[in-house]
């Protein structure tokens, strides 16, 4: 006890000159009042200072633990730590389609909702997932792809004839999903990264004869909420990303001519026409 008072004596004197005076002041009370000293005695005000240091570095630590493991547990699948390849674990469906439509997009921007709209004909509450979502209706097979930018990797595959060894020679239709309330930085990266540049895809589309095997239609989500964007200025941001990357780009090719995946988007126009 006597050793623990000295280290307290020591660290009050340490402190001291840096502390205001009012504090000073409630030292000086605490240690000088009768009633707190008959409970704690050597330093009582060192030992109450002490006390709620580790009850507070207590409850950031435990307060920190329970949020992550919130976060993993908000996040389906998360929790079983799967591999990425596993993202499209779901897609392996019997059911015979003839054409194929991809709703794509960051996360939270209303993908899901839309997927079970179209599938169920309902609005259903949803969690973020890293599996991608499917169902094959009236010979359409729509897919609900995860917004994770970790997942992205696997986009493309979906929107390419006979990447995932299944020739169709029906149409594809790839659904970008924004949520109009908020910037559309991570929708372009998306966009541009994961699908305008990969290289599969730009050849294919580059291959294609009338220019684009794949339309991608943006879908304005939340267009009805205060201070969301309207279509024009979505497409004129939306442009404005593509357009910022592609010079990123273009300015990293200081010892290569051209980089394999922007040849696709160099020859052929992206066309953001239209309503």
């Amino acid at each position: 006890m006597e050793d623990h008072g000295e280290l307290l004596t020591q660290l009050r004197s340490i402190i001291s000159p840096y502390l205001p005076p009012p504090v000073l002041n409630l030292i000086h009370n605490i240690d000088t009042n009768a009633q707190i000293n008959q409970f704690i005695q050597h330093e009582p005000s060192m030992k109450i200072l002490v006390a709620s240091l580790a009850l507070y570095i207590l409850y950031i630590t435990t307060s920190s633990l329970f949020s992550f493991e919130g976060k993993r547990k908000a996040v389906k699948g998360l929790v079983d730590d799967e591999p990425e390849g596993h993202v499209l674990s779901n897609l392996s469906n019997d059911k015979l389609y003839q054409d194929s439509v991809i709703l794509f997009g960051p996360c939270q921007s209303g993908k899901s909702v839309l997927f079970n709209t179209l599938v169920h004909g309902e609005k259903v509450e949803t969690v973020t997932s890293l599996k991608a979502n499917v169902e094959v209706m009236d010979g359409v097979r729509i897919v609900d792809y995860p917004g994770h930018i970790t997942l992205s990797a696997k986009l493309p595959s979906l929107m390419i004839p006979d990447a995932n060894g299944k020739k169709s020679s029906g149409a594809i239709r790839a659904l970008l999903v924004i949520d109009s309330t908020k910037p559309l930085s991570e929708a372009g990266g998306i966009l541009y990264n994961s699908i305008l540049t990969n290289s599969l895809f730009a050849n294919e589309w580059k291959n294609a004869k009338d220019g684009s095997f794949v339309h991608i239609m943006v879908v304005c989500n939340k267009s009805d909420a205060t201070g969301s964007k309207n279509w024009r200025r979505v497409k004129i941001q939306l442009r404005s990303e593509l357009e910022k990357l592609k010079k990123i780009s273009c300015d990293s090719k200081d010892k290569k001519n051209d980089l394999e995946g922007d040849e696709g988007i160099e020859d052929t126009r992206i066309d953001l026409s239209g309503k």
